[in-house]
């Protein structure tokens, strides 16, 4: 497909969601497709790394839930990255950037699905994979292991107490989270206590991950 048909399609389907009362932004619509804001800015802007068929596929799915013959011409997409695979294989991208326990790391030039490392995931309905270093998150989560992540959305569940990848302004950042006074504030701690806890505004805040499973070598 061209890179113009593509860039129509997603801006077709931009305004479909801002006619629907959907989203009032690129923004929101990133939020609503469930792909990052810097990829999906890079993709209206023409940038062929980003706007791919694969891209467009997820936006067509996410918008229109994959009406039949939409299905069909991308669905071959994702047969084609299994072929090589068992029936039981799923396969995540391994972000390259670690989330750093205890310090922030730059998350969204990380989250590049389409040029990166894949690996098999355990458990299905990950998103991506992601690896930690340093020790504030020690023992539970050692320097080296990978953590299976899934994106949710902060307005509909959060479970207190459980860690997440918070996806910030300041990058990534693997933590317990609880609630404070504040509601528009989470506080964020780490299971080392040498590490003391700190606070984020939710604003600052663009993805929530929450991790499904450890994975770390023994």
């Amino acid at each position: 497909m061209e890179q113009e048909e593509k860039l129509r399609i997603l801006n077709d389907a931009y305004e479909h969601c801002l006619k629907e009362r959907i989203v009032n932004s690129k923004k929101e619509f990133a939020d609503y497709i469930g792909i990052h804001r810097t990829t999906v800015s890079s993709a209206f802007g023409g940038n062929e790394q980003y706007l791919t068929d694969k891209f467009i596929g997820r936006v067509l799915d996410a918008v229109y839930g994959a009406k039949e013959g939409q299905q069909t011409r991308f669905s071959n997409i994702a047969m084609i990255e299994k072929q090589n695979c068992t029936e039981d294989e799923v396969f995540v991208p391994l972000i390259p950037t670690g989330a750093r326990a205890g310090t922030l790391a730059d998350f969204a030039e990380a989250v590049k699905e389409y040029d990166v490392e894949k690996i098999v995931s355990p458990v299905r309905g990950a998103d991506y994979a992601i690896q930690v270093t340093g020790d504030s998150m020690a023992p539970e989560y050692e320097p080296g292991c990978h953590v299976l992540i899934k994106k949710v959305f902060e307005d509909q569940f959060i479970e207190w107490g459980k860690t997440y990848v918070l996806d910030s302004d300041n990058g990534a950042v693997i933590k317990k989270i609880f609630p404070t006074e504040d509601a528009a504030v989470v506080e964020c701690r780490s299971v080392n206590p040498a590490y003391p806890p700190f606070r984020v505004r939710t604003e600052h805040v663009h993805g929530w991950y929450r991790v499904l499973m450890i994975m770390a070598l023994k």
